[in-house]
């Protein structure tokens, strides 16, 4: 794993402020936005993962909307404990604005505090393995052309991390980074969030086709 150059390879294309800005302006429309620029970085993994020449997209509108849609459709499915993880506490706080002042309320107040820092708990553990394990969803994803069954080969996505685990570690460091550097664009209001949401997301996207390469080695 190299942890430098998906940081640096952006500014070796003449064109990368272009790019990033038209990216990152694509971003701010409504959902839409947010497809397309997920589906954008995608690419660069694409480009890692079939060994092509890694260079920054230029802009397809349709391709890349379709793609972060696919993928939206994939991390859905995943999502799916983490949405029966929040049952509990939807229950609870129900439960407890129903709850009167009486002598035994304050047994029951305390019963679905505990079911609510339970659910809570068990909810955040999951999305700390999401985190670990959907850069492979992702790269696997666009390995095979897109499929949204690739991206639900649970056995093929396991098999991935289980045979490079530090090069997902790196990953998810390397996301923890890209996302600092996401947020410092806020500093310089809208047009610091153009570029730095494009850049952290080219980041992102060659870590998780690094990671893929690594783990499909022979």
């Amino acid at each position: 794993m190299d942890f430098s150059t998906p940081f640096s390879y952006p500014f070796k294309d003449p064109d990368w402020l272009k790019k990033l800005a038209v990216a990152g302006l694509i971003f701010l429309i409504p959902i839409i936005g947010w497809l397309y620029l997920f589906g954008w970085g995608l690419e660069i993994t694409r480009q890692i993962v079939k060994g092509e020449p890694v260079e920054i997209p230029g802009t397809d509108f349709g391709k890349f909307v379709t793609r972060g849609l696919k993928v939206w459709v994939v991390g859905i499915v995943y999502a799916i404990p983490s949405i029966i993880l929040q049952i509990p506490s939807s229950f609870a706080n129900i439960a407890a604005q129903s709850v009167s002042n009486d002598d035994g309320s304050g047994a029951v107040m305390g019963g679905l505090a505990v079911v609510t820092m339970c659910a809570s708990v068990l909810s955040g553990i999951y999305s700390l393995i999401l985190a670990f394990i959907y850069p492979a969803v992702y790269a696997n994803f666009v390995a095979h052309n897109d499929e949204i069954s690739a991206g639900l080969r649970f056995g093929e996505i396991f098999g991935l991390i289980k045979k490079a685990p530090m090069a997902y570690l790196l990953v998810l460091i390397g996301t923890l980074i890209a996302g600092v550097i996401s947020g410092l664009g806020v500093i310089a209001c809208i047009i610091g969030v153009i570029i730095t949401i494009s850049y952290a997301t080219l980041i992102m996207s060659h870590f998780y086709g690094q990671a893929y390469v690594e783990a499909t080695k022979q």
